[in-house]
């Protein structure tokens, strides 16, 4: 456990982490954003997110940026714009995320929500149009699922949250896991999944294999 985080508490599902610092918090998030991405890169070979803006944000987004992914296989999206704002105005989400963020990588594609001299159902058909054009397919029933290898995002008290073909689903297990165990997928319970430790090797983030 990192000496950053000074305290961890669980509602139902939600893990709450308290940080000393906003740096701290960021770069805390940034670590989890990018093992997401680079587990989802290993499985799919393409992945999509969804970013938000504003200070809040900031040191989130400037950990994330200097992380060693390979953008080029990332489709960024962002979550809401102004009504009307023309696309270069310093208050801009767009042009917010292009100085924090798009200007240190570089994307496979980004798509900005453009609503300046446009018809807010006009712009909100497209984007959503987008959206569908890039949603991966979905993974569904238990021959899918069953026998799959995955990775423990986090963990406690017999369940916790398992990274499975690119997906984020919760879990529980009879046997005592830790975050960053490989498991495999045994059995699955409505939206959850019975998991197994996993003695069979898998990439995850952060590691190199020789050809």
């Amino acid at each position: 456990m990192s000496s950053a985080l000074l305290h961890e508490t669980k509602w139902d599902d939600l893990l709450t982490s308290v940080y000393a610092t906003n740096e701290e918090l960021g770069a805390a998030a940034a670590d989890e954003a990018a093992a997401i991405i680079q587990a989802a890169l290993e499985v799919r070979g393409e992945v999509n997110i969804i970013v938000a803006t504003g200070n809040s944000q900031l040191t989130f987004l400037q950990a994330l940026r200097v992380k060693p992914l390979d953008w080029s296989k990332v489709n960024v999206f962002h979550m809401d714009e102004y009504l009307g704002l023309d696309p270069k105005h310093p208050a801009s989400f767009p042009q917010f995320l292009q100085r924090h963020f798009l200007s240190n990588i570089t994307p496979k594609a980004f798509f900005p929500v453009v609503s300046h001299g446009r018809h807010p159902e006009d712009v909100c058909h497209e984007y959503a149009a987008a959206l569908r054009a890039h949603r991966r397919r979905v993974v569904t029933g238990e021959p899918a699922l069953l026998g799959s290898h995955g990775q423990v995002l986090e963990w406690s008290d017999g369940r916790g949250q398992v990274l499975v073909h690119g997906e984020r689903w919760q879990a529980h297990a009879a046997a005592a896991l830790a975050a960053g165990q490989r498991v495999r997928v045994t059995a699955r319970d409505g939206l959850d999944l019975l998991v197994e430790p996993d003695a069979e090797p898998i990439p995850i983030a952060g590691e190199r294999h020789a050809d």
